[in-house]
């Protein structure tokens, strides 16, 4: 079990906290999480890494840093880290309201309908990420946490949005925790605009943070984060180990 664990790494070119990790848990995507490190030169961090942790045959190492600040040409973005004051987001436009569920079963649908279209559309971000459980729903729904995104004039939700009380690694705040927009509604601004209407209505202190990670293939939701006045803080990016697999 020791082997699991986080080490701290200490070699003549530069030392580093890191641990083994499973991308998806799948035990057939292993990478290192490098928590923090002082080496001048990545190569030779990635060289540190893969003789480090040669017994898990790991196909990447992930740092973590400010936006823009890793740059190396085979880098390749996992995710990034968005956040703003709710009272600084981008002004409520009235597109859509959030109106809380009936129950819950509505939302487990509407999400399963979801990632089956994800799935057909884009396979590669589907096999990196994973709806909310029905249990999560269930519960967020009880807490009040759960709402259906509905555009101004209509009665049927066009999606969902969730955010609770959680934190980003180390940064607190309201966690967007789940949110999906139909893909015959796609394209229309409509996750950026409940993100708004939450912050503007729903945040019962507008003084908190917003903020949710976003996967690296997920270009809409980040377009969407922008949009509702969420930049990104943080970026994590995967540098390979064996060029011959994906992280």
């Amino acid at each position: 079990m020791q082997d699991y664990l986080h080490r701290h790494l200490r070699t003549p070119s530069g030392s580093l906290i890191g641990g083994i990790r499973f991308f998806g848990q799948d035990i057939r995507r292993p990478f290192v999480e490098v928590v923090a490190h002082d080496f001048d030169n990545l190569d030779t961090l990635r060289d540190a890494v893969r003789l480090a942790w040669a017994g898990f045959a790991p196909h990447a190492l992930q740092l973590r840093d400010l936006p823009g600040l890793i740059r190396a040409p085979d880098a390749r973005l996992d995710q990034t880290i968005h956040a703003a004051r709710h009272d600084a987001m981008t002004p409520a436009d009235g597109r859509v309201w959030l109106r809380p569920f009936a129950d819950s079963e509505p939302a487990e649908a509407l999400l399963r309908q979801r990632f089956r279209r994800l799935a057909q559309d884009d396979p590669a971000l589907a096999a990196d990420i994973q709806p909310a459980a029905p249990r999560e729903l269930r519960v967020w729904h009880a807490e009040g946490m759960l709402r259906a995104i509905v555009p101004r004039g209509r009665q049927e939700p066009a999606g969902l949005i969730a955010i609770r009380p959680d934190r980003c690694r180390w940064i607190t705040g309201d966690v967007v925790q789940e949110e999906a927009v139909a893909a015959h509604h796609a394209g229309r601004g409509y996750a950026a605009a409940a993100q708004a209407a939450w912050a503007a209505e729903v945040a019962p202190d507008r003084s908190r943070l917003m903020i949710g990670t976003i996967d690296g293939r997920n270009a809409a939701s980040r377009i969407s984060a922008r949009r509702a006045g969420r930049e990104a803080v943080l970026e994590e990016v995967f540098l390979p180990l064996d060029r011959g697999r994906r992280a």
